[in-house]
C-alpha cells in the first residue's frame, strides 16, 4: 500500500494490476471499490482509497473476459506490490451479438407440503396441518431453462451469455444461494447476475444478530449481507462488442442503504468511457424517468440505449425516445398477467438494440404466443369461415363488437414494443382500419357508441379516441409517467367520460377532447402489482381495484374521485377478475383471490351473498345472464352460480394439460385466463390449450369443442350462431361451432 494526499490529507491506497493472460499490463482498463473509479496506467497500475469497502473488482473492457472480476475486502496478496491483480483473457467479441435475460428466479430450498387446498396456490399444508410455502423454483427447473435458452435462436444467433435480473432466490437464505451457485456452475453460457428484493430477504427467514434490517415502506425490509457474503458486488459494469453493461442494485437503492454510493460510482464509472459509448442497465425494477435525467445530467457524453428490469412478473416493453425498456417476466413458471415463463434475447449490433421474446417449452411453433404475431398464415380449422393474421399477439384484450358489422381487437408486440387496434368486417374479416399507439396494448377497448368512439389505452399510459367507423385519431393523452405505467386494465365507460389508468394514475377523461376531470395518485401505495382488472360504474359509484393491497376496492365518486369507501384489509381478498354490474339492480358481482365470488353493494361494499370455487384464480369476467352467473375458474372449472342467492348450479370441470407453463407461479397444468361467454344460448369457454368448449347452459354438459392448437387467452366473442375467436399468437378468426 502506498499513501496518498487529498485536500491536505494522507490517506491509505490500495494498488491494483491488471494484466492478460501473458502477464502483460492492461492501461485504461477500470477498477472499482464501488464507489471510487481509477483506470490503470501504461504500467496497468491503479491505485483506490483502502476504504474498508467489501469488493475491490475490475470492469472487464471490451475484448476482455474473466471469471475472477473481483476481489473481497482485505485483498489477495499474489504479489509484494499490489494488493489487487487481475489476469483478463482475450476473448473475441465480434458484433452482432445475441445475448438473454431472465429474471425473478425465485430459487427456493422449502420443502414440498404434504398438500395442497387449492392448485394454483401459493400455500399448502405440512403433514401436521400447518400452513407453509410452497417452493417455486429448484435447480432442475433453472438449469433446463437456461440449457433452452442457450441453444436458442436469437436476433444474431444463439446467445453469448446471460444476464439474470433479481430475484434470483426466493427467501435469500445461505440454502438458496448455494442452490444459485450450483445452477450457475452448470450453466454452458455465463452468468451475469443482480439481486432483487427477495434476496435481502434472508434476515426473515434465518435471523442473526449482525441484521439491521432497513425499512423499504412497501416492499418489506431488506439486508445485504447475505448476498454479499455469497454472490458478490451488487452494482458493477463491463463492456462487451461496444456495449456498455451497468448492473445496480434497485433494492438497496430503494432503502437508501447506498443510493448516494450507487450514484456515486455510476457518475465515475460513465465518466470513464469515451464519448457515444452505448450504455444498457440492468435493474430489478423498472427505474423512474427522474432516474434516467440523473444519469443524463453525470454523464451527458454517454448514449443510454435501455434498461432490463423484472419484479412486476409481467411482460411489458416501452419505447421512449430511442431507449428500449423490457420489463421482462418470470422465466420458471408463469407470470401474473398470464404470459407464459420466458426469456428475453436481446441482438446487438453495434448501433441498435432488438429483442425476440421466447415462451419456455414454446418450440417454433408457440415460442411468441403472447409477445408477438406468429410468422406465416393465420390458423385455421375446418370450422373457420374465415381467419386473418393481426399485427401482434392478442393477450388478455377482450375483442370489442362495434355496430353489428365490425369487431375491433387490440394487439401487442412486446419484440418491437409496440401496440395498435385494427377494425374487422365481421363477414369477411376484411381490415377496415388500424390504428397504432405508442406502446403494447394489454387492455381490451372500450366502445361509446353514443359518442361513435372507440377507446383503447396502452400499458405505458397513452390513451387514444378514435372514430369508430374509419379510425380517425380523435384525441390522445398520457396518463402518468410512460416509465412507470403499467396499464392492462380496459377503460370503463362514463355517461359522457371515460376512467383508465392503474395505481399509479387513475384518471377520468372528458369523452369530447380527453382533457382530464380529475386524476387519483394516491389510492393506495403504488408497487409491482399490475391491475388487469376492469371496473364499472353502478349505482352512480365508479368502482376500482388495485391487486394485492390492503385497501384495494374502492367505491369512488364518479363526478371528483373522491373515496366514498375502501376494503378490506386483507390483500389476498383482492379482485381476481373483472366486476360485473347487475343490470336490473345496484349490485356487483366479481371473483376474488383465493376463490371467493361475491355480490354486493355497489355504493358501499355490502355483501349479500358470497361462494366459493375451488381454485386460487378467477381472472377471467363472469357471465351474468337473466338471473344465472357464470364464473371460471384458471384450472379450468366452470361453475354456474344463482345470481340472487349464491348457490351453486352446476359446475363442469374442462379437460385439458396446456400447452405452455402459463398462470402465476405455475410450471404445468390448464390454464384458463379467458372468462366465459354467451353464444346462440350457450355457454362458450376459450382455454389457454387452445380449445373452445361448448357448454350446455342448463345442465353444463360439454357439447362441442373446437382445437385452435394455439393458447387464447381472450374470451370469444358472439357474431350470431358463430364466435369470433383471437388467439395469443395473432390470429382472428370466426367459427362455427354448430358442427
Amino acid at each position: 500500500m502506498t499513501v496518498g494526499v487529498r485536500d491536505g490529507e494522507e490517506f491509505v491506497m490500495a494498488r491494483c494490476l491488471v494484466v492478460d493472460g501473458a502477464g502483460v499490463p492492461l492501461a485504461g482498463v477500470t477498477v472499482s471499490d464501488g464507489v471510487a473509479v481509477a483506470v490503470t496506467d501504461h504500467t496497468g497500475t491503479a491505485e483506490l482509497p483502502d476504504a474498508g469497502r467489501p469488493f475491490v473488482w475490475v470492469s472487464r473492457p471490451d475484448g476482455f473476459d474473466t471469471t475472477e472480476w473481483f476481489h473481497r475486502a482485505g485483498g489477495i496478496a499474489t504479489d509484494p506490490v499490489h494488493e489487487h491483480r487481475f489476469v483478463l483473457d482475450g476473448v473475441e467479441q465480434p458484433l452482432p451479438v445475441t445475448f438473454a435475460q431472465i429474471t425473478d428466479l425465485h430459487l427456493s430450498a422449502l420443502d414440498e407440503p404434504a398438500s395442497l387446498p387449492l392448485a394454483d396456490g401459493l400455500y399448502g399444508l405440512d403433514a401436521d396441518g400447518t400452513l407453509v410455502g410452497r417452493p417455486l423454483t429448484r435447480v432442475r427447473d433453472l438449469t433446463a431453462v437456461i440449457d433452452e435458452v442457450a441453444t436458442t435462436d436469437g436476433p444474431h444467433g444463439r446467445p453469448r451469455f446471460v444476464v439474470a435480473t433479481g430475484d434470483l432466490t426466493d427467501h435469500g437464505t445461505s440454502a438458496e444461494f448455494g442452490m444459485l451457485a450450483d445452477a450457475l456452475a452448470a450453466s454452458p453460457l455465463p452468468v451475469h447476475v443482480i439481486p432483487g428484493n427477495h434476496d435481502h430477504y434472508g434476515h426473515l427467514h434465518e435471523p442473526r444478530s449482525d441484521d439491521d434490517p432497513r425499512d423499504s415502506h412497501g416492499m418489506g425490509t431488506g439486508t445485504t449481507s447475505r448476498y454479499d457474503e455469497h454472490v458478490g458486488p451488487r452494482w458493477w459494469s463491463l463492456t462487451h462488442a461496444g456495449l456498455r453493461i451497468v448492473g445496480l442494485d434497485w433494492f438497496s437503492h430503494r432503502l437508501r442503504l447506498d443510493r448516494d454510493d450507487q450514484e456515486a460510482w455510476l457518475a465515475a464509472d460513465l465518466a470513464t468511457a469515451p464519448a457515444g459509448t452505448p450504455v444498457l442497465f440492468l435493474t430489478h425494477d423498472q427505474m423512474p424517468t427522474a432516474f434516467f435525467e440523473r444519469v443524463a445530467a453525470a454523464a451527458p457524453h454517454v448514449r443510454v440505449v435501455g434498461s432490463l428490469s423484472g419484479h412486476w412478473h409481467t411482460s411489458r416493453v416501452v419505447r421512449i425516445d430511442d431507449q428500449v425498456h423490457a420489463n421482462t417476466g418470470n422465466a420458471t413458471f408463469g407470470s401474473f398477467d398470464w404470459a407464459p415463463a420466458h426469456a428475453r434475447l436481446f441482438g446487438w449490433d453495434g448501433h441498435d438494440l432488438t429483442a425476440r421474446t421466447v415462451a419456455i417449452g414454446g418450440g417454433d411453433r408457440l415460442s411468441s404466443a403472447t409477445f408477438a404475431a406468429a410468422p406465416g398464415t393465420p390458423v385455421t380449422t375446418g370450422a373457420s369461415r374465415w381467419s386473418v393474421r393481426l399485427p401482434g399477439a392478442v393477450h388478455l384484450a377482450r375483442l370489442a363488437a362495434v355496430g353489428t358489422d365490425t369487431v375491433v381487437a387490440a394487439w401487442s408486440d412486446d419484440d418491437t414494443a409496440a401496440g395498435g387496434i385494427s377494425c374487422h368486417d365481421l363477414d369477411t374479416g376484411d381490415e377496415r382500419w388500424r390504428v397504432e399507439l405508442d406502446a403494447p396494448v394489454r387492455a381490451g377497448v372500450t366502445w361509446f357508441p353514443d359518442a361513435g368512439l372507440v377507446v383503447a389505452v396502452s400499458v405505458s399510459g397513452g390513451v387514444v379516441a378514435v372514430d369508430a367507423a374509419t379510425g380517425e385519431r380523435r384525441w390522445s393523452a398520457q396518463l402518468g409517467d410512460r416509465m412507470m405505467a403499467w396499464v392492462h386494465a380496459a377503460p370503463i365507460p362514463l355517461a359522457d367520460a371515460v376512467a383508465v389508468g392503474e395505481i399509479r394514475c387513475f384518471a377520468v377523461l372528458d369523452l369530447d377532447d380527453g382533457s382530464t376531470r380529475w386524476c387519483r395518485e394516491e389510492l393506495t401505495r403504488a408497487e409491482n402489482m399490475a391491475t388487469t382488472t376492469q371496473g364499472v360504474l353502478q349505482d352512480d359509484t365508479l368502482l376500482v381495484a388495485r391487486p394485492l393491497m390492503e385497501q384495494h376496492t374502492f367505491g369512488l365518486d364518479p363526478a371528483t374521485g373522491e373515496v366514498r369507501w375502501s376494503g378490506d384489509g386483507v390483500p389476498h381478498h383482492s379482485w381476481a377478475g373483472d366486476a360485473v354490474a347487475d343490470p336490473d339492480g345496484s349490485d356487483v358481482y366479481v371473483a376474488r383471490l383465493g376463490g371467493r365470488v361475491e355480490r354486493f353493494a355497489a355504493a358501499t361494499g355490502e355483501v349479500r351473498w358470497a361462494a366459493r370455487v375451488p381454485a386460487a384464480f378467477a381472472p377471467g369476467r363472469p357471465l351474468l345472464l337473466d338471473g344465472t352467473l357464470v364464473v371460471t375458474t384458471a384450472l379450468g372449472g366452470v361453475h354456474r352460480f344463482d345470481a340472487h342467492t349464491g348457490r351453486e348450479v352446476w359446475c363442469t370441470q374442462l379437460p385439458g394439460e396446456g400447452l405452455l407453463a402459463m398462470g402465476p407461479y405455475r410450471r404445468s397444468g390448464l390454464a384458463v385466463p379467458a372468462g366465459p361467454s354467451v353464444v346462440d344460448g350457450a355457454v362458450v369457454q376459450a382455454t389457454g390449450e387452445g380449445r373452445i368448449h361448448r357448454l350446455d347452459l342448463d345442465s353444463g354438459a360439454a357439447t362441442e369443442v373446437t382445437d385452435l392448437g394455439v393458447p387464447v387467452t381472450v374470451p370469444v366473442l358472439a357474431a350470431g350462431p358463430d364466435a369470433v375467436v383471437a388467439t395469443a399468437e395473432g390470429t382472428l378468426t370466426r367459427l362455427s361451432l354448430t358442427g
